[in-house]
């Protein structure tokens, strides 16, 4: 993340492109760590760093986030 951040600094163009590129590359990042943490869950602890990271973007920045991420924690521990 930090590498496109650096790439996308370094060109000067108007609008807010770059900003928006970046916004997307987070959210799809975020998307990636959840997604696989929610295939692999049946069968194994997916609680992480990286885990706890994606929730903690989620809890704070979309309205219902807190709720959602204790949703996922309750439903993600292995039967």
């Amino acid at each position: 993340m930090a590498e496109r951040k650096t790439q996308l600094g370094n060109v000067s163009f108007g609008g807010n492109w770059s900003e928006e590129i970046l916004a997307a590359d987070e959210i799809n990042s975020v998307l990636s760590v959840i997604d696989a943490a929610a295939a692999e869950c049946p069968d194994r602890d997916v609680e992480d760093e990286s885990l706890e990271a994606a929730l903690t973007y989620i809890y704070m920045r979309i309205e219902k986030g807190p709720m959602l991420q204790e949703a996922f924690l309750k439903g993600s521990v292995p039967a």
